[in-house]
């Protein structure tokens, strides 16, 4: 028996803890069954304690390693010790805003081709899908609210396409 990626997450969202969530799919015999995220790590910048939380429980319940800072400039410095696979980050932070961010981003090194997912309520989501196509490569808005799967799909297409050198714009996902 195999799972979908819409089976995964309904068993992930039901059944609290890894271990737990294996043991479930041990004795219904599941083989192949691979979270979203298969570990990749996706660092998320944003001030708000309630996005925060909402975005670390759908990462980590879809396989991924949430990496939490609640300062851009913070984040920074530590971006050269331990690379994300992608960064999701609010446009609007107090100590820095997302546009000096990703320009800071992209002078490091090791985040220079990182994809950068932008979360922004300033855009409507009628708005996002062109704004994605005019985009440069490795940068992605999405507009504020959103849910999980949005989130997900976005975060997916931006990696995948950081793994097969193609230009990583995303087309928004309604």
């Amino acid at each position: 028996m195999h799972l979908n990626t819409a089976q995964w997450q309904v068993l992930r969202e039901c059944i609290d803890g890894e271990e737990n969530l294996q043991r479930v799919l041990s004795v219904l015999g599941v083989q192949g069954a691979e979270p979203l995220g298969k570990g990749q790590s996706v660092l998320v910048v944003d001030d708000d304690p309630t996005i925060i939380a909402f975005i670390h429980c759908v990462l980590e319940k879809n396989g991924y390693l949430p990496m939490i800072s609640t300062s851009a400039a913070a984040s920074l410095s530590v971006l050269r010790i331990k690379p994300p696979d992608l960064i999701l980050t609010d446009m609007a932070m107090p100590d820095m805003d997302g546009n000096e961010f990703y320009a800071r981003l992209r002078q490091i090194p090791e985040t220079a081709h990182t994809p950068v997912i932008f979360i922004t309520g300033t855009i409507i989501p009628e708005e996002e899908t062109e704004l994605n196509r005019k985009s440069e490569e490795g940068k992605c808005y999405m507009a504020k609210p959103f849910n999980a799967a949005k989130l997900l799909s976005i975060i997916s297409a931006q990696l995948t396409k950081k793994r097969t050198h193609q230009p990583a714009r995303t087309e928004a996902i309604a």
